[in-house]
């Protein structure tokens, strides 16, 4: 698959569901564009937005936007020009917390959705990380 190709899934009753309309987003509208673009047109009804680390957790690489259902999105950022990609945050017990609002304007570069531990588009990209 290709960035903006989509696996359609059908969920039982329900053609207008969170994941359905996640699924077919067309995300080459809000490529380089900021991350509240995109936000401003997902499925309301979300339940915890916060950054994501990569393989090395100090490091941010996408902000997760989270439904009921397992179901989450993650908005890609490569270059970080409205905030520090990485946290000083020396105390990881708590986890690490970056500034959700500073992240909204950075620069989308691909999403990715999820269901559970499911990838359902965009799974390609996961290689690039």
């Amino acid at each position: 698959m290709t960035i903006g190709q989509t696996q359609q899934i059908e969920l039982p009753g329900s053609e207008d569901s969170v994941l359905n309309q996640l699924l077919t987003i067309n995300d080459s509208l809000f490529i380089g564009k900021p991350l509240d673009s995109i936000i401003a047109k997902l499925p309301l009804g979300y339940v915890k937005m916060y950054g994501v680390g990569g393989s090395r957790p100090q490091i941010i690489t996408c902000l997760r936007i989270v439904y009921p259902k397992n179901v989450f999105i993650e908005l890609y950022v490569w270059e970080f020009t409205h905030m520090s990609r990485i946290s000083t945050t020396t105390d990881l017990s708590d986890g690490i917390k970056w500034d959700v609002n500073l992240m909204r304007k950075e620069k989308l570069h691909h999403i990715i959705v999820f269901q559970h531990i499911f990838c359902l588009r965009n799974c390609d990209l996961l290689n690039t990380l």
